[in-house]
């Protein structure tokens, strides 16, 4: 993924504003939005860090160093001696934390203020930490970084418009090949398939084909259940284009929906609806949650309306009435509202919206009108 440098001069105000002297980046998606390095696998040890005035280094394996690939990258390599599974599975090893504090004492921060991650750390890693740099001080920066990844800019919104129009590949695709007898796992199949070929990254890619009480539940998956005529039948699709996802569901029916049935699939159209004409740069998230809920009966259990969405599926902003802070032009939301009545069946839409000067935008051409 290009870098913008742009990014960087970001990061090094907020370390001014902050009294930081060094950020260590241990989050994969976090590591490439700084420095344009995109892991090939999130289970891969990888860092960076940063000092003002200098260039990001990146920090890999020795066995990664293939998979920088023609990207351009955005930092000084360094790297640390192949790792076997065993050594460095479900935290960042001590090889890997060496290298971080050579790093930051050859740049001359090694008794100053650290901003970690916290998110992502482990008691035994901070600990290490704590006793590799003595002299240092250290503060979370987890929730600084969050905030300068919430506003997109033009590359990020470009991959994800990628991401979408694959995304709709696969909507369409379920469209076609969706019948009556076909079990869910293999229209899921076929769908994911046709993902692949126009080029949907492997990690992160799902196209569930849910019925019945499947879809109460996050990430469900496919069953072998057989589609029937007079079920919702929910296709729930996520992709990844240069590691930036999408996400976009539609709920279909084979037969004649009930009254009921149509119902609830009219309440869903109407929340995606109402948040593309509410939505607007500066207002409160909750005050948005809040017009919009005003939309919905009290008797309809409908889930979160929604999240921001990019180098990960679920970012935050969360869209609810308890959220204070402010939409911001080059947001980009998910916008998934869901609901399951075990009489009625599970139905959900979601969409890509990005707020702008005028309102949003509606990532997708995609028809919700689909029951």
């Amino acid at each position: 993924m290009q870098f913008t440098p742009q990014r960087l001069e970001k990061v090094h105000q907020t370390m001014q504003h902050e009294k930081i002297d060094a950020i260590v980046i241990t989050n994969g998606p976090d590591v490439q939005y700084l420095t344009g390095y995109e892991i090939p696998d999130q289970r891969l040890p990888v860092a960076s860090v940063i000092v003002k005035d200098e260039t990001p280094r990146l920090i890999l394996s020795e066995n990664q160093i293939e998979s920088l690939g023609t990207e351009p990258i955005m930092a000084i390599v360094e790297t640390i001696p192949e790792l076997n599974f065993q050594e460095w599975h479900g935290a960042h090893s001590p090889k890997l934390w060496d290298m971080i504090r050579s790093v930051i004492e050859d740049l001359q921060a090694g008794t100053g203020m650290i901003g970690l991650q916290q998110d992502y750390l482990s008691v035994n890693e901070f600990d290490y930490v704590k006793r590799i740099l003595p002299k240092a001080g250290f503060t979370d920066y987890s929730k600084v970084l969050w905030r300068l990844r919430q506003v997109k800019d033009s590359i990020e919104t470009d991959a994800i418009i990628e991401a979408v129009k694959i995304a709709e590949i696969g909507l369409r695709t379920a469209f076609e090949i969706i019948a009556p007898g076909k079990s869910e796992d293999e229209a899921s199949v076929e769908i994911e398939a046709a993902m692949r070929n126009a080029g949907g990254q492997l990690r992160g890619i799902r196209a569930a084909v849910l019925t019945g009480s499947a879809i109460a539940f996050p990430y469900a998956k496919s069953s072998g259940k057989r589609l029937s005529a007079s079920d919702p039948i929910v296709v729930d699709i996520t992709v990844s284009h240069k590691g930036y996802f999408a996400e976009l569901a539609r709920t279909l029916h084979l037969g004649t929906p009930s009254e009921p049935q149509r119902r609830l699939f009219n309440t869903l159209v109407t929340i995606c609806e109402n948040a593309e004409n509410i939505m607007n740069t500066g207002m409160k998230i909750s005050e948005f949650a809040e017009a919009v809920y005003q939309e919905i009966d009290t008797k309809t259990a409908v889930s979160s309306i929604g999240c921001s969405i990019g180098l990960d599926l679920r970012e935050p902003p969360q869209i609810s009435k308890e959220n204070g802070h402010a939409l911001r032009k080059g947001m980009i939301f998910s916008i998934h509202p869901s609901t399951y009545h075990s009489d009625i069946g599970g139905l959900k839409i979601a969409e890509m919206i990005q707020v702008t000067d005028e309102g949003c935008r509606n990532l997708s051409n995609i028809a919700r009108e689909t029951f």
